[in-house]
């Protein structure tokens, strides 16, 4: 329409010569403004092809409490395949009574944290995102504001290779996979000796590995980076696949058959193939877990896992002190002026890392249906370490004028679904670290390559210590100074330095704050450190240092 400003979004391949055409179709000369959100590159694990889609509504108008998040699913909805794509393009609206940010992250991928929507009060905000999908097609909206905010999520688009059509098998598994599809199965499947089929998922929280055995008597096995949770099967005999990957076995009772589908998340699908009235219609899977971890059944169906009250603290065992000091080289030049130890008496300040994940398995509520699509009751119950589905096939009556008697048309086939990732239960894992910075100070530096000295200077380091979080976390940390001028006014004084590193226990380094000293002049400086640990919901706050010497920046 004329004189209106209209804002839209586009997925565009890029020619030959990195280039691409816009082209106005009207009748008068239009301005345009093209800004960039994100790209899609062809390093990415599930393919190399960009597919624009009807846009499909993920999210509509979801309220977002004040700092709180929303967690979205994304696979085999509005128009985005079940099968896991690398990336995604998402549209983002935001409107709210007050300012704030939405910021997205992926499960599973380990990004630094940006701001992908800034909004303001009462003025609704769409922006365009390219977010990564992890092993569990999950994004995380979280909002920064201090006033809830209501978005829409729209899909635009998908990266990532079709999964190749497969050939329908017969009998059991043509059975099975008519009910469940063949979309969300692992298409990069190996095997060994011992198994008919071994899959995986990895993506930056780690590998999720499922293993299928050959012999129907031995467990199916989902190992993830913290333990491996195995569940033996109600089969027997030797593991028949199909081309789509349905590994089927015999049953331990006559009327069923098992079966077992790796999915492209690093879980899998343990089915039963119930065919006819005489078969049993209860099915038992021993769960092996490790030490210190419970099945608990959950409000929704599913049966999810905790840590023992006592047994948290071999989760998150904790840390001894390192025995040697931060490298004082760890940075990209030697230090050679003199650095004070930190104020006597000072403590750097605690922070807690909070999250309601972590990367056990989940087993989805089960489902059962028959060979006319028709859902028949299904659920859990726990024993122990023993997990046992129950399926209803008692004919019942439709609610109509005719009251029609309603038995199950065979075969029934039912599902207990392993995810390699899922909620905790009960209560939440909290872990801690600190945030260490020492005082600012002169100091003169020589790059160790080229023999260059400079100085003098202001600086000042920013590490983080690890007490009893798990190992292998990463960090950005972000060091800066502070100087106070005449007037009594701080000021932001030299460069920021930003660095993701591991913890000083496992041989991380350190930013370093730097400003040059233009004046020998008695000066009071800060020095700043704010970490914040990455893939985790950490809480906010910073270690700052203060200290006086000859100069001014």
């Amino acid at each position: 329409m004329p004189n209106r400003q209209h804002r839209n979004f586009a997925i565009a391949e890029l020619g030959t010569n990195g280039k691409i055409t816009l082209h106005n179709d009207g009748e008068k000369p239009i301005t345009v403004s093209v800004n960039t959100t994100g790209y899609f590159t062809t390093a990415l694990d599930q393919g190399q092809n960009t597919s624009t889609i009807v846009p499909g509504r993920l999210a509509a108008g979801v309220t977002i409490p004040a700092n709180g998040e929303h967690v979205l699913s994304l696979l085999g909805k509005a128009g985005l395949p079940a099968a896991r794509p690398s990336a995604v393009g998402l549209a983002i609206t935001a409107s709210g009574s007050g300012a704030g940010a939405i910021t997205v992250n992926s499960s599973g991928v380990i990004e630094a944290r940006a701001e992908a929507l800034s909004y303001e009060a009462d003025i609704p905000v769409t922006t365009f995102m390219t977010p990564r999908v992890g092993c569990d097609g999950v994004v995380i909206l979280r909002n920064t504001g201090e006033q809830p905010v209501t978005v829409d999520v729209d899909a635009y688009a998908y990266f990532g290779d079709a999964a190749p059509p497969s050939a329908a098998p017969s009998g059991v598994a043509g059975d099975i996979e008519k009910t469940t599809g063949t979309a969300d199965l692992a298409d990069d499947v190996t095997s060994d000796p011992v198994h008919v089929e071994i899959a995986s998922c990895t993506d930056d929280l780690g590998t999720s590995t499922t293993s299928i055995p050959n012999d129907g008597s031995k467990p199916v096995a989902v190992t993830t980076l913290h333990g491996a949770v195995s569940i033996g099967m109600p089969a027997s005999g030797a593991a028949t696949a199909s081309e789509a990957g349905t590994a089927v076995f015999n049953g331990d009772d006559a009327g069923y058959s098992a079966a077992v589908q790796p999915t492209d998340d690093g879980g899998f699908r343990a089915l039963v193939h119930i065919e006819d009235a005489s078969a049993p219609t209860s099915f038992d899977f021993p769960v092996t877990m490790p030490e210190g971890m419970v099945m608990v059944l959950n409000d929704d169906g599913s049966v999810g896992f905790d840590w023992k009250a006592e047994e948290m603290d071999a989760y998150f065992p904790p840390t001894e002190e390192a025995d040697d000091p931060v490298d004082p080289q760890a940075d990209f030049s030697e230090e050679i002026g003199p650095a004070p130890e930190a104020n006597e008496g000072e403590e750097a300040p605690s922070s807690q890392i909070i999250s309601d994940t972590l990367p056990v398995p989940v087993i989805k509520a089960p489902w059962a249906r028959d060979a006319t699509g028709r859902t028949w009751p299904s659920k859990y119950s726990v024993n122990g370490s023993t997990l046992t589905l129950m399926v209803d096939l008692t004919p019942v009556q439709t609610s109509d004028q005719d009251a029609t008697l309603v038995e199950p048309t065979f075969p029934v086939v039912a599902d207990p679904q392993v995810q390699p990732r899922g909620p905790m239960r009960g209560r939440r894992s909290v872990c801690t670290f600190k945030s260490e910075t020492d005082r600012p100070h002169e100091s003169t530096w020589k790059d160790p390559k080229t023999g260059k000295v400079g100085g003098p200077e202001a600086s000042a380091h920013g590490w983080w210590e690890n007490i009893n979080c798990p190992n292998n976390l990463r960090a950005d940390v972000t060091v800066w100074l502070e100087e106070l001028l005449p007037n009594g006014t701080w000021i932001k004084a030299g460069t920021v330095d930003k660095k993701r590193l591991a913890s000083k226990k496992e041989g991380g380094g350190r930013a370093t704050g730097r400003a040059r000293c233009n004046k020998r002049w008695n000066t009071t400086w800060r020095s700043f450190v704010d970490v914040d640990i990455v893939g985790y919901a950490d809480t906010p706050g910073t270690n700052m240092k203060e200290h006086t010497f000859p100069c001014r920046w």
